[in-house]
């Protein structure tokens, strides 16, 4: 995946523009999704699922860090924090559960959610593709069959309980992947 800089060049008419591309960074992901614009730091954000790390750009001054992760993250959502700069707690999509997890830090801050195995294929099969819903209460998310033929997954929504926890349910039966969400 390369990420690229988009510039409006004016045409020959003034009724239309053209736009051009230049390559700001290769990061060379191995399967990289899910990007997300952080305008609290004005990052862009994004996971290399198979490669097992997050990644942050910085705008500003085009600084890009990466974090290995401990498991495949295919989604992932932004939460509010007091301190953006330093840390940065996402609600994850990992492979086998939903969790909140700081990929700066390395640090984990739930739980893994609770309800149904989010991936009871195992193996190739995980959470993918999410996407938080406009209330800004539920992350939806669903899952990747693996190329495992006759496999269906499911599309699920996490959200807190009272007490923090995490807690997930099946919204959606029979997929065998999904994506923009």
């Amino acid at each position: 995946m390369a990420l690229v800089s988009l510039q409006q060049v004016p045409s020959c008419s003034l009724q239309s523009t053209s736009v051009t591309a230049a390559l700001i960074l290769d990061c060379r992901c191995e399967l990289g999704e899910g990007i997300i614009y952080d305008h609290r730091t004005n990052s862009v954000l994004w996971t290399d699922i198979l490669g097992k790390r997050f990644h942050r750009l910085s705008l500003d001054d085009l600084k890009h860090t990466s974090y290995d992760l401990p498991k495949q993250l295919g989604s992932f959502a932004l939460i509010e924090c007091e301190k953006p700069h330093e840390n940065l707690p996402l609600l994850c999509a990992f492979d086998d559960c939903f969790q909140i997890y700081d990929p700066i830090a390395n640090h984990v801050h739930s739980s893994p959610s609770k309800g149904e195995d989010v991936n009871p294929a195992k193996g190739l099969t995980r959470l993918n593709d999410g996407r938080v819903d406009r209330s800004g209460e539920y992350f939806i998310a669903g899952g990747f069959y693996g190329d495992c033929k006759g496999t269906k997954m499911k599309v699920f929504r996490c959200h807190q309980d009272s007490d923090g926890g995490l807690i997930h349910e099946a919204i959606i039966d029979n997929v065998e992947v999904t994506n923009s969400i």
